[in-house]
Parts: C-alpha cells; sequence; structure tokens
C-alpha cells in the first residue's frame, strides 16, 4: 500500500508537520489516520512522544511515502546520551537541546512562511523562538479567529483545527529588530536561513552569542526565569505552558541583560536583589542570592559561562553594598583587598586604631560608610576608596605642633582655630577621641592662603601705619574677640589685610592700624 499522494520531507521540517503534510495532500480527517495507517500509535493526546522515540519503527511510514529511512529519523528528535531518559537532552540540528525546551503541545507557525513554504518548520518547536527572523514577525500559538490554542489534531498546516481560519491570510505581530535577536541567534545556531535585514552586529559583543547552542539556552531561561520569579535552567517551568506572547517577553527581557556586558548584569543583579529575597530570617548573600549563587555555581558549571560567574564576583566586590565580601573563601585575597566595601574590622587594622575610634571617623565623615540595621545588629561597610584616602592623608599629616610652627600661634591658639571650626583636623579628641591631634597639611596652608587673598592694598593707612597680625591680635584680646573670630570676619570681608611681609604664617599679614581700630570699636558698639 501507498499513500495516494506523498512528497519528501524539508530538511527543515518537523516531523509531526511531515505527518500533517502527508494527512492534508490525502484528505484524512485528522492526524491520527495517518499515525494509524503508518503503524504509529495515536501519541496526539500523550505528549507526541513518538517524536522522540528512537526505537519507533519507520518502515511502514518509509514505504507509504516512498522516503528512505534515514531521511525520517533525521526528523525525529534523537537522544543525545545513551540509554535514553525520560527528560534528557535530544539532537537538534547537531546540538544538545534539554527535552523541556522542545514544545510540542502546544505548536507555533509563522503565517508568512505557511504561505511561502506550506510546512510546519522544525525550529518553531523550541520554546525560545518566539518569532520569525526572515518576516520579523511574532509566532502565534493560537487562532487569530477564534482565539484557541492551535493543535496538531488538525487536517491542515496551514488551517484552524475549530474554525478552518486559514493562518496564512493573517498578519502577524511585527516586532522590533531587538526582539528578533534570541530568534536569530538559534536560526543561526542550526544554520537555517536568515534575511540580510536581521543581521545585527552588535550581537557579537553579547557573551552568550559565543556559547554553544546549550550554554546559550541554559544562560538565557536562568535570567528569564529570575523576571518571572522562578530559577530555571532547562526550561522546565517556562517552556512547557506559557503562552508564546509570555516567553517572547521574558527572554527578550534576558537578552537585554547580556547587552553592554557587564554593566546591564549589574543593573539585573541590583534589580534582583530588591524584588526577591531569598530568605526575610537570613543576611548578607544568603538573604540576597543564596538560590541564585547555588544555580550559578552547580547547574550552569560550563566552563563557556565562566563569564557570568567572573562578573557575578565582580558585582560582590566592587558593587554590592548587601554584607562583607572578606569572607567569602572562593575570592583570592586580592580580590578581597579590592572590594567596594570593607569591614570595621578592616578599618581598624589598616588605621591600627580601636573600633570606637572607627565608628567616630564615620560621624564625624571622616569616612564614607553605608549602615543598615540587620535585627538586632548593624551592618557596617566602609567604602574602600574614602579609607585608602583617609590612610594616604593620615601618613602626610600634621601633628599640632607642626601645625603652630606653619601658623606661628601658640598651642592656645591653635585649639581656638579647631573650635571655630576654621581648622578641621583628620584626628583628634574631638574627632575619634584620639590624644594626637593629626591635620591635613593642604588644609592648614590653604587656611593661610584663603586669609592672603583677602589682601586689598590701600594708598594711604594713615598716620599709625601697619602693623602685624599678631600685633593687631593682642589689640583685639582686650576687647575679647578672639582669633578665631578675627580670622572668620577677615574672610568674610568684614576687615581687609592690606600687605604681606616676609615673615611665617599668620605674621606675614600686615593691616592697617587705623583699620584695626575702627573694626574694634565697631565689634564693642555694635
Amino acid at each position: 500500500m501507498r499513500l495516494l499522494r506523498t512528497g519528501s520531507p524539508k530538511s527543515d521540517e518537523s516531523f509531526i508537520g511531515y505527518l500533517l503534510r502527508l494527512t492534508e495532500m490525502n484528505g484524512y480527517q485528522t492526524l491520527s489516520w495517518m499515525l494509524q495507517i503508518t503503524g504509529i500509535r495515536n501519541y496526539v493526546q500523550s505528549k507526541l512522544s513518538f517524536a522522540f522515540d528512537e526505537s519507533l519503527d519507520l518502515s511502514p511510514l518509509a514505504r507509504l511515502s516512498g522516503t528512505d529511512k534515514p531521511a525520517l529519523s533525521s526528523l525525529q528528535y534523537l537522544p543525545v546520551n545513551k540509554p535514553r531518559r525520560k527528560m534528557g537532552e535530544y539532537s537538534v540540528f547537531g546540538s544538545p537541546v534539554s527535552q523541556y525546551m522542545i514544545r510540542l503541545r502546544y505548536p507555533k507557525v509563522c503565517p508568512a512562511c505557511l504561505g511561502e513554504a506550506g510546512y510546519a518548520r522544525k525550529i518553531w518547536e523550541l520554546a525560545p523562538v518566539t518569532a520569525c527572523p526572515i518576516h520579523r514577525c511574532q509566532l502565534i500559538d493560537e487562532c487569530p479567529c477564534c482565539k484557541r490554542r492551535i493543535s496538531w489534531a488538525r487536517h491542515s498546516v496551514s488551517l484552524c483545527q475549530h474554525c478552518d481560519f486559514d493562518w496564512r491570510g493573517c498578519e502577524a505581530q511585527a516586532v522590533a529588530d531587538s526582539e528578533l535577536r534570541v530568534s536569530r541567534q538559534l536560526h543561526l545556531y542550526c544554520n537555517l536561513p536568515l534575511s540580510k535585514s536581521t543581521i545585527d552586529p552588535e550581537t557579537k559583543n553579547n557573551p552568550i552569542s559565543n556559547t554553544d547552542l546549550k550554554s546559550f539556552l541554559s544562560a538565557l531561561f536562568f535570567i528569564a526565569s529570575q523576571h518571572a520569579g522562578l530559577m530555571d535552567t532547562k526550561g522546565k517551568h517556562l517552556a512547557p505552558s506559557m503562552r508564546n506572547a509570555e516567553i517572547h517577553i521574558l527572554l527578550c527581557k534576558a537578552w537585554a541583560v547580556f547587552d553592554k556586558w557587564p554593566d546591564n548584569y549589574f543593573d539585573f543583579l541590583d534589580w534582583r536583589r530588591t524584588q526577591i529575597r531569598e530568605s526575610q530570617s537570613a543576611h548578607g548573600l544568603q538573604r540576597d542570592f543564596a538560590q541564585y549563587k547555588s544555580s550559578l555555581y552547580k547547574q550552569l558549571t560550563s566552563p563557556q559561562l565562566s563569564f557570568l560567574r567572573i562578573a557575578f564576583e565582580e558585582y560582590l566586590i566592587t558593587r554590592w553594598d548587601g554584607g562583607y565580601t572578606n569572607h567569602l573563601r572562593r575570592f583570592d585575597d586580592a580580590a578581597r583587598c579590592n572590594g567596594k566595601y570593607a569591614s570595621r574590622r578592616e578599618a581598624k587594622k589598616l588605621l591600627k586604631v580601636g573600633v570606637k575610634s572607627i565608628d567616630n571617623l564615620i560621624a564625624a565623615g571622616r569616612l564614607k560608610a553605608v549602615v543598615r540595621r540587620q535585627g538586632n545588629t548593624r551592618l557596617i561597610l566602609i567604602e574602600r576608596a574614602s579609607l585608602l584616602n583617609f590612610k594616604r592623608e593620615l601618613e602626610q599629616s600634621l601633628y599640632l605642633k607642626q601645625v603652630q610652627g606653619i601658623l606661628g600661634v601658640t598651642h592656645e591658639r591653635a585649639l581656638e582655630l579647631i573650635n571655630c571650626k576654621l581648622l578641621n583636623p583628620l584626628r583628634g579628641r574631638s574627632v575619634d577621641g584620639c590624644s594626637d591631634w593629626r591635620f591635613s597639611e593642604k588644609e592648614v596652608k590653604g587656611l593661610l592662603e584663603q586669609i592672603k587673598k583677602k589682601v586689598t592694598p590701600v594708598t594711604s593707612v594713615g598716620t599709625d601705619g601697619t602693623i602685624s597680625f599678631l600685633m593687631a591680635f593682642r589689640k583685639l584680646g582686650r576687647a575679647q574677640i578672639s582669633m578665631g573670630q578675627f580670622i572668620r570676619d577677615i574672610i568674610d570681608d568684614e576687615i581687609y589685610p592690606c600687605g604681606i611681609s616676609s615673615k611665617q604664617g599668620l605674621a606675614a599679614i600686615q593691616l592697617s592700624k587705623k583699620q584695626v581700630t575702627e573694626y574694634v570699636y565697631k565689634r564693642i558698639h555694635y
């Protein structure tokens, strides 16, 4: 017995789609008729498992269709590793793919492809192929007319099994270039045709485009599942039952994470830790990334996906502010020492001070830190940049006696300048409780320069002439005007120095005796 009408299968045709095409060509009512006459049991209601069955006897089908068995066998999904497991990996155009990714129960079609070629493409059975990169449209998995899901239990490749609507005449939803990237990449993996207009030069800069098909799908679904609030590296939760439009949106979001690598990935990790809390009772990495980290290192073990692990570690070290990284054994000492944040213990060791001093330096703003409550405790993360900068400032700092020498003032007057906040010590009793005052040389000399910039030469200083800053201050003392107040008024343009001598420090500042007298009178009477 031979079929009245036969045709050779296309190289990229679906096995079930080929049987359906023979069904239509010979005028049978449903696909089940073709399965019966070819000796294939009716698997339509049992997830169409015959497409994965390498033991299936294809002799009747070969004899009836006039096609050799190897050509028919190539249409099936053959197991990659024997013996065949229930949910193992199957060859798709020569590459291993998880069976979860192969979506037979709910077929999809491209209306334009059906109109041009008239057969169901095998690539459409992959769950991540959600669009047609040839016609730049989204695949449909429901009839546009009756809104019911497309099924294999029909009598025509192009007609709806429920309402006989011809899909070749419908206009599928057009998609942007950015939404074609996943399907286009899968066509490239499978050596299938693409239109020239869909070639995207940016794809080569996306790290997952340089992996094999299996790694590509694992990474893509791993990220996509996070947007759905799941953890999925094989498509087990997303692929089998989700509508094509839903999968399309998730995969487009996932692809975007790999663009502008690793910046978009870091932004994604920031988003994820605010959206998905692993455990409300846990802290740090266990709270923010416990399951994510476990999947990343235990399930996505392919060397081709090492870029994901490397970027994750870089994120924890350079950007994450949810906990300490110095205890993470996976990181080497150099990586831990270069992290964005340091603990109080690290800061204490680096600055050689006590924990209380560290807290005081944070409170004084000398060290920048992130402080969060974690139950009954506090998480304190000190910005390493500010810590190292402060350490360098300390190494180049001045003791109080050195400051007195530069300014030419006594110990008492120097303390007065500190109280007036004209000198802001790096360390000291008012900063971190340390007995030794330490000052930035730049700030001390900057104070002198600030005063010197206020010098305004006058054409006449009167008969009294000029006096030095220190001599003027002695007059001010009798009026109970402090040195700090005097300097503050110079900075605020209440009185102007008129010259600078060759002396050191404040003694070099010259003032008009007349102006000093007027200044004292004004301070006393107003």
